[in-house]
C-alpha cells in the first residue's frame, strides 16, 4: 500500500487528503483550524500506522508572485514549518515535498498564469468523474473549500510519479537518521 498525505496550508485553516497512489483514489480528507489539524494528523498517523501509513507528505508551497507579503503569508509559512517539524520529529522516515500552484496549473490546465481553482477542479472532475451523491459517491464526493487544493496536490503527485514533474524536497529523513541534520531535542 502506497499513500501520500497531501496538504493545503493556510494562515488559520488547512486541509489534508490521504491519497492511495496505487488505486489513484482518496482514502480520507478533512479541513479545520491549524492546531486541530496538526493534532488530528499526528493521532491519525499513530493510530493507523499499519493501515493508512503515508510514505510521503506533499504540501502546497507558498509561491512568490512578486507582490508584497502580508501577515497571512507569514502565518502560512509558519504552518508549513510546523508540518515539516512534525514530520521530522514524529514521522521520521517520511520525506516532505513542496508542490507549487503554478506547476499544478501548468500541468493540469496548460498555463501557469490566471488559472482559477475552478478550472483545476473541472480538470479533476474530467479525470475522476463527477462527485456523485450520498447514495452513489464518486472519488471526489464531499470535497469542498480548501480540500480541493489538497486534492490538486495529490493529483499532481500521482502524475509526478508517472512523469517526473517538478517538486521540491524540504525534509530529508535519510540525513536526519544519519545525523546530517540535527533533530530538535
Amino acid at each position: 500500500m502506497n499513500y501520500i498525505l497531501a496538504v493545503d496550508p493556510g494562515p488559520s485553516v488547512f486541509a489534508w487528503a490521504i491519497w492511495d497512489l496505487d488505486k489513484d483514489s482518496m482514502v480520507a480528507f478533512h479541513q479545520g483550524p491549524n492546531q486541530e489539524m496538526l493534532d488530528m494528523l499526528d493521532e491519525y498517523f499513530s493510530l493507523n500506522r499499519n493501515q493508512f501509513r503515508w510514505s510521503t507528505v506533499a504540501i502546497e508551497g507558498v509561491y512568490y508572485y512578486g507582490k508584497i507579503l502580508n501577515r497571512e503569508t507569514f502565518e502560512t509559512l509558519k504552518l508549513i514549518g510546523r508540518l515539516i517539524q512534525l514530520a521530522e520529529d514524529r514521522w521520521e522516515e517520511v520525506p516532505v515535498y513542496e508542490v507549487y500552484y503554478p506547476d499544478v496549473a501548468l500541468h493540469l490546465c496548460g498555463s501557469r498564469s490566471k488559472v482559477a481553482q475552478s478550472n483545476i477542479n473541472a480538470k479533476l472532475a474530467d479525470r475522476y468523474g463527477s462527485k456523485g451523491t450520498k447514495n452513489s459517491p464518486g472519488i471526489l464526493y464531499g470535497i469542498h473549500d480548501h480540500i480541493w487544493s489538497a486534492v490538486h496536490v495529490a493529483a499532481y503527485w500521482v502524475d509526478h510519479k508517472k512523469y517526473n514533474l517538478p517538486v521540491t524536497l524540504v525534509s530529508r529523513p535519510e540525513y536526519i537518521a544519519q545525523g546530517g541534520i540535527q533533530k530538535r531535542g
